[in-house]
Formats: structure tokens, sequence, C-alpha cells
């Protein structure tokens, strides 16, 4: 069964489950900041925020789901050697993430950076997908 959410209570949804998580004011936490570089979330505050999230929309969220999923599309093609992710990785990166700049999926990015490109619109972006599979 799909649940079906405005973008609108999506975006509040996060944005509060991300105040509550780190303490920010909802005011600071615009779509397009990045989780980490602007909005300085470490791997405590992403850990509640994961949990804030799940529990919000009653869904699921995996560590690594969008490194999976975008493996899962290359099929045999590799999507990292030696930890640099392939063009061809780098293209569908940029397939499952269309709100993040083309011009920060740059030639050797290493999988391990993969989390700094993630923004509150990302964050929505990967909401809605989880809302649409349940």
């Amino acid at each position: 069964m799909m649940t079906v959410e405005t973008p609108e209570h999506i975006s509040s949804g996060v944005r509060r489950c991300i105040t509550k998580a780190t303490g920010l004011s909802v005011q600071d936490v615009t779509l397009d900041k990045t989780l980490i570089g602007d909005l300085s979330i470490d791997s405590i505050d992403m850990i509640d925020l994961i949990y804030q999230i799940e529990d919000e929309f009653s869904i699921e969220i995996k560590i690594g789901e969008l490194e999976k999923s975008a493996r899962a599309q290359l099929g045999e093609l590799p999507f990292a050697v030696d930890n640099i992710i392939t063009p061809e990785g780098l293209r569908v990166l940029q397939e499952l993430m269309p709100e993040v700049s083309k011009e920060k999926f740059t030639p050797g990015i290493m999988v391990h950076q993969i989390p700094y490109l993630f923004s509150v619109r990302s964050l929505c972006g990967l909401v809605n997908r989880k809302l649409m599979d349940v």
C-alpha cells in the first residue's frame, strides 16, 4: 500500500526531525543546507535523526541504502574502484540525487564522501521514495 504525503508535509516533518535531533532552530534548517557541512550534523546526531524520521513517517532507513541502490542499478559495472566512485557510479548517484548540483559529482570523489552530498532536500527525497515503497 502506497502512502501519499505532500512535499510540504514531508519537508516540515523532516525539518522538525532535524531540530529534535540536533537542537537547531527550525529557521536554520532550510532545504538547501547540507547535513554535515552546513548543519554540522555528526554521527550521533545522524543516528538520532534517522530514528526521528523513522518514527515520524513510519518508515525504515538503513545507512548505506543509497550506495546499495546505486550498485544494484549498475549490475555488473563497478560502482567504485579503490574506493573512488567510477564515472558510471557518479552517473547513477546523480540520477538518485537530482537535487544535488551536478558540480558536486566530480571525478575522484570517494565512497566515504557520499554523506557530505546530502542536503535537507535530499533527505526529503529519500523519505518520499521510502513512503512510495510502503
